[in-house]
């Protein structure tokens, strides 16, 4: 299993369960913060597990899109799963939710995808010293 999957499937499942936990105590509006950071640093988590070519930038990036939409469409259905199970008070809205649903998945694979390439562009930097302009 590479590095990315590895991390999309340990990092979306913490946020799984995060915002399934914030969503039953009524604080489901909170994913919309959740989901971007672990998007983020599920990019750059698994580029750090990847340990790939730091020349491959588009791979990497691409890689770290996909790991950041996995990442916040497991954290939207644990959202979800929360309104399912508890209706009254993690009541799901589907016209902000709806939104939050597209905002989300859309900032997370941006996120994922700049995490992604952090890492390999910081890798050189480590390496060499050089710092590029």
């Amino acid at each position: 299993m590479s590095g990315y999957m590895r991390t999309s499937a340990v990092v979306g499942i913490v946020a799984l369960m995060l915002c399934l936990g914030l969503a039953l105590i009524g604080l489901a509006w909170a994913a919309g913060c959740v989901l971007p950071i672990a998007a983020l640093a599920g990019g750059y988590m698994g580029g750090s597990a990847q340990k790939d070519d730091p020349s491959k930038t588009a791979r990497n990036t691409r890689h770290g899109a996909l790991a950041g939409l996995v990442i916040v469409l497991l954290g939207l259905a644990g959202r979800f799963a929360a309104g399912i199970a508890a209706p009254q008070s993690a009541a799901i809205d589907w016209a902000s939710d709806g939104c939050l649903t597209v905002m989300a998945v859309v900032v997370g694979a941006v996120l994922g995808g700049i995490g992604g390439w952090a890492y390999v562009r910081q890798q050189p930097e480590k390496q060499t010293g050089y710092k590029p302009t």
